[in-house]
């Protein structure tokens, strides 16, 4: 499960990297549109297909851990509900990896749907 949450971590960090920098209106493949938006995962989908499964716990028996009532956990593993600042920091603890991994993937997300509601 370790490479798992160092894949995780990769993904937040993936923000700051080269690859999202900005590019330059003369690398822009056409003067003055927007380059492609990356997709980022939901981070409920990540816990669904990734790390559920590696933790080897069912949905009941993690939002048991989590304090959270498994409604709310269906609702993030299904994408359709957000990871907010107190889940992420549950989700930290639990897998020891803080609450910052959590929320980047989160904000990564709500960032890209935003842009794209709004072009």
């Amino acid at each position: 499960m370790i490479w798992i949450l160092e894949i995780l971590e990769c993904l937040a960090r993936s923000s700051t990297s080269a690859f999202h920098k900005p590019l330059k209106n003369a690398e822009h493949p056409t003067p003055n549109k927007h380059p492609p938006h990356h997709n980022p995962t939901h981070p409920g989908t990540l816990q669904r297909e990734d790390v559920l499964p590696a933790y080897g716990a069912t949905e009941a028996k993690l939002a048991a851990q989590l304090g959270i009532t498994a409604q709310t956990l269906a609702g993030i593993l299904a994408a359709q509900q957000p990871v907010t600042p107190a889940i992420a920091a549950r989700l930290g603890i639990l897998f020891g990896n803080g609450p910052a991994l959590w929320l980047g993937l989160q904000t990564q997300y709500d960032r890209v749907q935003y842009t794209q509601a709004t072009d």
